[in-house]
């Protein structure tokens, strides 16, 4: 297999495959072309590593909060901005528990 650095964003999902974008290739040219559907079973396997098993163990909890407030936001047509809200809503969250505690 070639030695490859590549990110792609899931963009679409049905019952047994995922469409996606390729967000960084170390391939010239690849960067923002569709991949071709890959099966859902292929995600489970060591072929892939998902961004979020980089978080360190100390950033867990918090990271679980910022993913429980995304995943809050309803709807099969959420915005960007939807999710950006729901982020930011946690954000302020822990700026106001940080200053309560320092205080």
């Amino acid at each position: 297999m070639v030695d490859r650095e590549r990110m792609l964003r899931v963009v679409t999902m049905t019952e047994t495959h995922a469409e996606c974008v390729v967000e960084r290739d170390n391939r010239p040219g690849m960067t923002g072309r569709t991949a071709r559907p890959l099966a859902l079973k292929r995600f489970t396997t060591s072929a892939f590593r998902l961004i979020e098993d980089a978080v360190d163990d100390a950033d867990q909890v918090l990271y679980a909060r910022f993913l429980a407030a995304m995943a809050d936001v309803k709807g099969g047509t959420a915005s960007p901005e939807e999710y950006a809200t729901a982020a930011l809503r946690v954000h302020h969250e822990l700026t106001a528990e940080s200053a309560r505690a320092l205080g």
